[in-house]
């Protein structure tokens, strides 16, 4: 019978720690990092309304559907309520006060994601004629606003237009900090 060396018992015991560390992690492996459950779901293709579950993996919408048995870090019960994509205001007038208020709460809190800014006045171009600009403002082209906006954070997507009366007011050469289009006004 060979003899039993003096820490051998030790090794065996960290064996078995090891062992039961790995199955409790695997016990409480997660199918999602947040799970929504029993919204309505209206998905933004055009399709009917239905019941389900949303699970989100990495801030992206990996399932959709009926997810019974499936896991999560997070879980909401959306049971009564509404879960949709979020919408666009295409008619928006917080150029400014998206600067005072970058969490946009109030846009935010009714399901508002994306701002287009610039209706009936832009916070670009400035200069020219129309330089009525605040001394807190330190840009004068869109490249110059949306610098800014990044910099101190905002929580939603932004864009915007611009004005005819901008175009008109500065010279053209500073539009080319970029917006996604010319607002019509209809009289």
């Amino acid at each position: 019978m060979p003899m039993k060396k003096p820490h051998d018992g030790f090794w065996v015991a960290i064996r078995i720690v090891l062992v039961l560390v790995g199955f409790t992690a695997f016990a409480h492996a997660q199918d999602f990092d947040l799970l929504i459950r029993g919204g309505c779901i209206i998905d933004g293709t055009g399709n009917p309304s239905f019941l389900g579950d949303l699970g989100i993996s990495k801030g992206m919408i990996v399932a959709m559907g009926k997810l019974p048995g499936k896991t999560a870090r997070r879980t909401i019960d959306a049971t009564g309520l509404t879960v949709s994509p979020g919408f666009i205001d295409i008619h928006n007038h917080s150029d400014y006060t998206i600067l005072r208020d970058p969490d946009a709460e109030s846009m935010v809190r009714q399901g508002v994601t994306t701002m287009i800014l610039g209706e009936g006045g832009s916070a670009a171009p400035i200069g020219g004629k129309q330089d009525h600009r605040d001394a807190s403002w330190d840009w004068t082209d869109f490249q110059g606003y949306f610098g800014r906006l990044l910099r101190q954070g905002i929580s939603t997507n932004i864009g915007s237009q611009t004005p005819p009366a901008s175009g008109w007011l500065n010279e053209l050469g500073r539009l080319k900090g970029g917006c996604p289009g010319c607002s019509v006004i209809a009289r």
